[in-house]
């Protein structure tokens, strides 16, 4: 939806206390004072600016990297729970957490601390399903597990605690969020 730009002004007159009054509001929102009056007078809540909008894309892109490697293995795997497993780490990865990482809902200072750990764990997890395409083989499941144990633990650091934590067991059908 394309927006129209905004070509209306409407002056509004102040006092002293009510313009600080505004602007400290503003600040504290950390938005900018126009955008604070307009929401409000809309009866919306500013809503802030990610601190790192960067970190964002790039979460998202490693999470759907990662669960197109976790894809690639479901073919793979010869036995049913370790591809009941494989799947559902590509669901939740294809689809959950990018969701949370859209909607802003992650710790932004640990996705900082931890994006090269997740990137590092996402490159080990692509070489595993390297060596099982061009092999046309099922997976070492030590090192996939390993390599899920160590993604599972670092989302649990990125992610806020009340989302379902992926956990370092094979996720179970009802703990997964579509």
């Amino acid at each position: 939806m394309i927006r129209d730009k905004r070509r209306h002004e409407i002056k509004v007159r102040y006092d002293d206390t009510e313009l600080a009054t505004l602007k400290g509001a503003a600040s504290a929102a950390r938005v900018p004072l126009a955008v604070y009056i307009r929401e409000r007078s809309f009866g919306r809540t500013p809503k802030p600016p990610t601190d790192h909008p960067a970190i964002v894309g790039d979460l998202i892109n490693e999470l759907l990297k990662i669960a197109t490697n976790f894809g690639q293995l479901a073919r793979w795997t010869d036995d049913a729970t370790q591809s009941d497993w494989v799947n559902q780490w590509e669901s939740v990865m294809r689809e959950t957490y990018p969701g949370y990482a859209i909607r802003g809902e992650f710790a932004k200072a640990a996705a900082l601390e931890n994006f090269a750990g997740l990137v590092e764990q996402g490159r080990l997890l692509n070489e595993i399903a390297r060596v099982s395409n061009t092999e046309k083989k099922a997976p070492d499941p030590q090192r996939l597990d390993a390599v899920g144990e160590n993604i599972a633990a670092i989302l649990d650091k990125i992610f806020p605690p009340e989302k379902p934590a992926t956990g370092t067991q094979q996720p179970q059908p009802e703990q997964v969020e579509a």
